[in-house]
């Protein structure tokens, strides 16, 4: 008679590769907090999930992740411009809003924040580019 837990590890690997193919499929995507810009809300070292939206669907008020010349960044919807298509966002400890950002660099919508789970996700990718 097989070991419970021995038993599992097959189910639970097929799990894990299901969930990454659901999660490639879908679009999600996960980034890890490397700055204070968006705290305490949204905590450095924290793994954010993040799911595409439309431009039509984003509100003032929400965490939005998006991309600029030098990466990501995760901050706050401050004003909506329908007509131009863009968004203003702002880290919740800046002083400044940022620069209107377009609708097709717009990632999607933070669904999830989870504390502590970046440093992970950060330290993989730190290890992965250090060994490229």
């Amino acid at each position: 008679m097989k070991k419970p837990m021995k038993a599992a590890g097959p189910l639970i690997f097929a799990a894990a590769i299901a969930a990454a193919v659901l999660i490639s499929v879908s679009g999600i995507r996960c980034y890890a907090v490397l700055t204070g810009s968006m705290e305490p809300v949204l905590p450095v070292g924290s793994l954010l999930v993040v799911v595409p939206m439309s431009f039509d669907e984003l509100k003032v008020g929400q965490d939005i992740t998006y991309k600029t010349a030098g990466g990501t960044v995760t901050h706050r919807i401050v004003a909506i411009d329908q007509a131009a298509r863009t968004v203003t966002t702002q880290g919740l400890t800046n002083n400044v809003a940022d620069t209107p950002v377009t609708a097709e660099n717009i990632v999607g919508r933070v669904q999830l924040c989870l504390p502590w789970m970046g440093y992970p996700v950060k330290i993989l990718n730190d290890t992965k580019r250090s060994f490229a």
